[in-house]
């Protein structure tokens, strides 16, 4: 197809051709001949009317290609591709790994794409539907395909129930995913709805796909019969002329093939050519070459409009790609870190990884972590990713906070900074290590509302951070903050645990210490069918060894959650080997034995502590139900001589460096 915007002359003509030059061409043909006017009155109005209904015929189905074809297929593709998003986000719901944040970003480009579909749905309903057309109606009903309406309306119908259908069901299924719980089956009644939907939408692209096949088809069928009628009429008028006057009939000829040929490179696509210039004159011909290259100007338009349209739509899909591409990666390098801290407790291992993501996924030239010190003077450089970063990591790199730089800034306000152009911020310091930063962003690492340290990113390019990369670097530093927190407090947990269990040993070791010196019991020693209670300690071998008799001497430890009590030795009356078997019997019941004994030692305690608690509430209860001075001394030295037999009392107090007499 040739360019719309060529003018190409027609080959083969010529302005000074000497046939259709002079008068001839000024004067109308009604007035040469009474006969020849009739008779070519009839015919060039015939042409005329042949021609304008033509025209008329062909701009209608034109219009009709672009009113009931390119247009509802252009919306209802994008219709297409916004549940093929919504069907996307949906899928990507399933992620068990997503948090709240990122659930509900996905949730807000289904209602997005939601939001697109709706209105073509609706567009479709009141303005594109083929039965509010009549004419197209005709055009269907000519080709024998009003069959095709019907279609229409039930896929139409089929549409907005399944439609219907998916909301109720997403509905539902997006409560669920916002509270954090999804239904296997809620979530395949909103995939299935959907996948429906866009299996009708699909199919309605169809229909349409057909209508503008049959829409062109009439459109070259309408244009075959101007041109058969008019070339009918051409011939006719011709042998009329040919008979009456050669000279007029040769003129006519002559400027209606030129109108032909108009039409034939219309039809191949050469739309913007002079066809009243290369017809002259002032009479019907000349007035069909204006009309012809009216309507041919007019058609240009349209489809140059069309193409602009469609080339627009195209960039924009395209930069929405993009966009989706570029938070797809995002949300991968949020994912990934979150990962990180999911799976790494160590700080010296941690933030290092994490500012490695952060300059890989996003291209930026730096990127640094600082932590506050201990005295909250200093912002001290922990982990960095870039070669500078890193010889300033050696050197202890740390920043005077609220002096020095956007990171001092941050970390003493607590409020992110942009740099867009470091090299004309007043605050910014100009730091050798890295020279080719042209803008820096610094974002707080907050607690809760305590400021430990900053995230700082840094570029090479002017003016790169963008809101989009504020706000992932902004849930970036907070991830961060959790994992140093996480951290912490890991670290702190793991040395109250062995304190604890250091305590704990501490008072197991201590415990036992005290009760077999309270009770001068050291063990027991059971040998034939007699035992004995031990009261000094016995050699103890070490485990598994060999007798000064010959035999073979089990030793093994009695331990109390991991600390010894005691041993357990066994010696055979023969030469017994002792198997794996039988010594994992022994130190299970060993084991049990231990806890055993721990919980009588246990109750022993807690009875004897019973007991003085008990004894001490009786005699504060006799002492407190005496009345005056001589009665309470005297109850309290009676109490004191039951609870200890044998013992000598004595009360006295002291005034004046003179003891008063002792009660006894």
């Amino acid at each position: 197809m040739n360019n719309p915007g060529t003018n190409t002359k027609l080959q083969g003509s010529d302005r000074r051709n000497p046939l259709r030059i002079g008068f001839l061409a000024n004067i109308r043909v009604s007035l040469k001949l009474t006969l020849v006017i009739a008779i070519m009155v009839a015919g060039i109005a015939t042409i005329f009317f042949a021609s304008f209904q033509g025209i008329r015929t062909i701009n209608s189905h034109l219009t009709d290609i672009y009113k009931n074809s390119l247009i509802p297929i252009t919306n209802i593709s994008l219709a297409d591709t916004a549940l093929a998003n919504i069907e996307a986000q949906t899928e990507s719901l399933r992620n068990p790994n997503l948090n709240a944040i990122e659930r509900n970003n996905r949730i807000e480009t289904i209602l997005s794409s939601e939001a697109v579909f709706a209105p073509i749905l609706d567009k479709y309903d009141q303005e594109w539907v083929t039965i509010k057309n009549p004419a197209f109606t005709d055009v269907l009903r000519t080709a024998g395909k009003l069959d095709l309406q019907k279609d229409e309306l039930a896929t139409l119908a089929a549409l907005h129930i399944s439609y219907e259908r998916y909301l109720t069901a997403r509905q539902t299924y997006r409560i669920g995913v916002q509270a954090g719980h999804i239904d296997n089956q809620v979530e395949g009644d909103t995939r299935a709805a959907l996948f429906e939907t866009r299996q009708h939408l699909k199919h309605l692209i169809d229909i349409n796909n057909i209508y503008a096949d049959i829409s062109n088809t009439a459109a070259e069928t309408a244009a075959r019969q101007v041109e058969n009628f008019m070339a009918i009429i051409l011939v006719g008028t011709i042998l009329l002329g040919i008979i009456l006057a050669y000279i007029i009939a040769l003129s006519i000829s002559t400027r209606i093939s030129m109108v032909e040929k108009a039409a034939s490179a219309m039809r191949q696509g050469n739309l913007q050519q002079d066809v009243a210039g290369l017809v002259g004159g002032s009479d019907e011909i000349s007035a069909l070459a204006g009309a012809f290259d009216s309507m041919a100007s007019q058609v240009g338009e349209l489809i140059s409009g069309l193409e602009e349209r469609v080339q627009e739509r195209t960039s924009s899909l395209e930069d929405a790609n993009r966009q989706n591409k570029r938070r797809a990666e995002q949300f991968e390098t949020i994912a990934e870190v979150a990962h990180t801290i999911g799976s790494t407790q160590d700080l010296q291992s941690l933030l290092p990884h994490v500012a490695k993501v952060i300059s890989q996924q996003f291209g930026f030239y730096h990127v640094g972590i600082f932590l506050l010190d201990n005295n909250h003077e200093y912002a001290v450089l922990q982990a960095t990713n870039s070669e500078g970063g890193q010889r300033m990591l050696d050197r202890g790199h740390r920043l005077k906070i609220g002096e020095v730089g956007i990171v001092g800034y941050v970390a003493n306000t607590g409020i992110p900074r942009v740099a867009l152009d470091t090299g004309s911020d007043a605050v910014f310091f100009n730091n050798p290590d890295l020279p080719e930063t042209h803008s820096e962003i610094a974002l707080p690492l907050k607690i809760g509302d305590q400021t430990i340290g900053a995230l700082d990113v840094q570029s090479t390019e002017p003016n790169a951070f963008s809101q989009d990369d504020t706000t992932v670097l902004s849930t970036l530093a907070d991830q961060v903050s959790i994992a140093i927190q996480n951290s912490r407090l890991y670290d702190e947990t793991r040395r109250a645990i062995a304190e604890s269990e250091s305590l704990y040993g501490q008072f197991i070791r201590e415990g036992w210490r005290q009760y077999a010196d309270a009770k001068k019991v050291i063990g027991i020693h059971r040998q034939g069918g007699n035992s004995v209670i031990l009261s000094k300690h016995i050699e103890s071998p070490a485990p598994k060894i060999i007798g000064a008799d010959g035999r073979e001497v089990l030793n093994i430890p009695v331990k109390l959650r991991g600390e010894v009590i005691g041993t357990l030795n066994i010696r055979t009356p023969d030469d017994h080997m002792w198997g794996h078997d039988e010594i994992d019997i022994i130190t299970a019941i060993i084991d049990r034995t231990a806890i055993s004994l721990e919980n009588a030692r246990l109750l022993e305690d807690a009875q004897r502590r019973a007991r003085k608690e008990r004894t001490i509430g009786e005699i504060t209860s006799k002492i407190s139900g005496s009345i005056n001075m001589r009665n309470v001394l005297q109850t309290a030295v009676e109490e004191l001589g039951r609870a200890i037999p044998g013992s000598d009392v004595v009360i006295q107090f002291q005034s004046g460096g003179e003891a008063e007499r002792p009660e006894k």
